[in-house]
């Protein structure tokens, strides 16, 4: 696979604009962070149930929508607030309740919101939901973790690429066939590589244990993220989830791998909080 220079530099340039934003909103305090995941989180979500339409050949109503991206975002926030405000998970609560009662009585009444809501809501509140809580609780942990976790993804896609243009040949999955075996175990061994580096050479405040495994993380569960949101795409027959970005896609095509690799980074981080003498 040959490197196409106009496309490459295409996504370089909107890739720095990009981490120039996500630098910004995932370093500069609580509120910036709580800002950035909310737009993301509200984009994948949309996202992800155009996917669904596509899919099985249903429109969802503009109130649903909304409704489903308030729900998720809800309970995106409950988790955060809790961490400012001591009661805070309480306090939102009946607005999540109320949110779910308003979508079950919908899926009573409204004929048009039942396959909608059958469809959409269980893979939105764990596909879309459960990363976002995740990385909710590595910022609690942390604040750099998030900032780190990404990092790690974005080195490793972007090896993977460039090392794939230039010697992959063995096909990885027929699901993306422009991924190569040659490029996912380069950009992976890079990406634990340059995570090293990083650990041994910059006072990030973070063991290198602990660096290493998010860059083993990012480069196992990312490369599975990115596939199933492949298939997703291939099942619905688009190219990208959204354009938002050029050369990227949207929303969805650029957080893809994140969406598996949060959940398994978070495990981690649990796990060694509760196993472990250290503390950040």
């Amino acid at each position: 696979m040959a490197l196409d220079l106009a496309t490459f530099n295409k996504r370089a340039l909107s890739a720095v604009v990009f981490v120039a934003i996500m630098f910004v909103g995932l370093l500069w305090n609580q509120w910036s962070f709580l800002l950035l995941i909310t737009l993301i989180e509200s984009l994948c979500i949309s996202e992800l149930i155009a996917l669904q339409e596509k899919i099985n050949d249903y429109k969802t109503p503009q109130w649903l929508m909304l409704t489903t991206i308030a729900l998720g975002l809800s309970l995106t926030g409950s988790f955060y607030w809790s961490t400012l405000f001591p009661h805070a998970t309480l306090s939102l609560l009946p607005i999540w309740l109320g949110l779910v009662l308003l979508l079950f009585v919908a899926s009573l009444l409204l004929k048009e919101a039942k396959q909608a809501i059958s469809l959409q809501l269980p893979l939105v509140l764990l596909y879309i939901g459960l990363p976002f809580i995740s990385l909710v609780f590595l910022f609690t942990q942390h604040h750099l973790l998030p900032m780190l976790l990404i990092a790690c993804i974005w080195i490793n896609d972007t090896m993977a690429y460039i090392i794939g243009s230039f010697i992959g040949k063995t096909p990885f999955s027929s699901i993306s066939p422009k991924k190569t075996w040659e490029g996912t175990l380069g950009g992976g061994l890079l990406c634990v590589a340059t995570a090293w580096a990083v650990a041994n050479f910059f006072p990030i405040g973070i063991p290198t244990s602990v660096v290493i495994i998010f860059a083993m993380i990012a480069a196992t569960f990312g490369t599975l993220g990115d596939l199933t949101e492949s298939k997703l795409k291939r099942m619905a027959n688009v190219k990208d989830a959204g354009a938002i970005m050029p050369g990227h896609g949207g929303a969805l095509d650029r957080f893809d791998s994140l969406l598996l690799a949060a959940p398994f980074a978070a495990l981690f981080i649990y796990y060694f909080f509760n196993h472990s003498t250290f503390n950040f």
